[in-house]
């Protein structure tokens, strides 16, 4: 991932409703969607069980953040009130992904929840509505980083009616690969399997 035109492109179609709100980022990870966020309000907490990873946000972004070094799985069980949660890049490494965002919605109580579908085949969003990962095999892409377990991957369709059943409506979506494969023949997404969609739900 493009660490500075992706995360802003994402933002240009979805960060708006985060203008002046308090922001819980749950897996920063590199700030690279933090980055985005604080473009938009300065009330923003992010929760990383990474080490290394809340160094470089702490290090980064200095006094403009909050940094939890938590598990957000035991995290969001006990936070505050936010008026806005962003799950990217985080949720498929959850074994309880439903568990996570039930108790988003029954503890943080978010007006906002913006979260991101990640999957390598066009077909799976049509196809299988959750797909089984360990990421943490030998030649997987997440094989070095010995905190991602086995992971539950819920396709958008899934998202969706969880959100719905939880109160919460999608307002918009953003199919990254779409929009390279659309603009540019050359682009790393033309040919690849690899797409993510973000979604934006509102509290009804």
């Amino acid at each position: 991932m493009d660490t500075e035109i992706i995360p802003g492109i994402i933002a240009d179609q979805m960060f708006d409703v985060l203008a002046s709100q308090s922001v819980l980022e749950l897996g920063p990870f590199g700030g690279w969607f933090t980055k985005q966020i604080l473009n938009y309000t300065d009330h923003v907490t992010c929760v990383e069980f990474n080490d290394d990873a809340c160094n470089t946000i702490s290090n980064t972004f200095s006094d403009s953040v909050t940094v939890v070094n938590e598990d957000f799985h035991t995290y969001v069980k006990t936070a505050k009130q936010f008026d806005a949660v962003v799950v990217y890049g985080v949720l498929y490494h959850s074994c309880a992904p439903l568990m996570v965002l039930e108790d988003i919605v029954n503890q943080i109580a978010p007006k906002y929840i913006l979260l991101e579908s990640h999957h390598h085949d066009p077909d799976y969003l049509h196809n299988v509505k959750v797909n089984m990962e360990i990421p943490n095999l030998p030649g997987e892409r997440y094989a070095d980083l010995k905190t991602c377990g086995i992971s539950l991957s819920l396709s958008k369709t899934v998202m969706e009616i969880a959100a719905s059943n939880l109160g919460y409506t999608k307002q918009r979506e953003f199919n990254l690969a779409d929009s390279f494969r659309f603009h540019s023949n050359q682009s790393p997404f033309a040919k690849s399997k690899e797409s993510s969609i973000y979604m934006l739900f509102e509290k009804v």
